[in-house]
């Protein structure tokens, strides 16, 4: 999703004296974030109108500010690939029903490393949408590795294939010996509910 952000110049005017109360703001959120584990939802309708009516604060300004908590994701600065090094080989895979997942490569940056993951369907006939791994982009990738944040890009898929890459930073080391990559699939906003479905693949290096 496309957000444009406004820079306002130093000189904006702000007023000094609400500055304890936004700190104590962030402080909140902070605390908010703790407590949902980053998977906050938002408040229903009844909630909003209760809370506008309570506290003077338009019902829409409610729901706006619920809605970005909720995607708090969206801001998080996002690492681009840059100054691409070499390709480790992989070439593991693993089958789960009727499908196959499987990682041929790593691409080294300077700043990040680039994982693809490609899933083939198996059966012949190819079936009609149904819940599953169908689309790429509620796929999540987690190391187990505290320090290292994955997020999913671009994805593409046709006849049974598809492909999602993933851009891990800081860069994998060259010479890591095992991963265990875990993607978890997550259904349709509004809310990031997991689904059960998990794909588990297990590297090691074969340079």
């Amino acid at each position: 999703m496309f957000r444009y952000h406004r820079e306002l110049p130093e000189s904006v005017y702000y007023d000094k004296r609400l500055e304890p109360i936004d700190e104590k703001i962030c402080a909140l959120l902070k605390e908010r974030r703790s407590i949902c584990g980053g998977n906050p939802g938002r408040p229903g309708e009844a909630l909003l109108e209760n809370w506008s009516r309570k506290y003077g604060i338009y019902e829409n300004l409610l729901s706006a500010l619920f809605s970005e908590l909720r995607n708090e994701e969206e801001f998080k600065p996002r690492v681009e690939p840059k100054g691409f090094r070499k390709f480790l080989p992989v070439m593991q895979g693993v089958k789960k029903e009727d499908r196959f997942f499987y990682v041929t490569y790593i691409r080294q940056y300077d700043n990040a490393s680039v994982l693809t993951l490609n899933r083939r369907q198996l059966v012949k006939e190819w079936a009609p949408f149904k819940p599953g791994m169908e689309d790429p982009g509620f796929l999540e990738l987690d190391l187990g590795i505290q320090g290292y944040d994955c997020r999913s890009d671009a994805g593409s898929g046709s006849d049974g294939e598809f492909n999602m890459d993933f851009i891990i930073s800081p860069a994998l080391p060259d010479d890591y010996k095992e991963l265990d990559l875990t993607f978890t699939e997550y259904e349709r906003l509004p809310e990031k509910k997991a689904t059960g479905n998990v794909v588990l693949i297990h590297l090691k290096n074969r340079e």
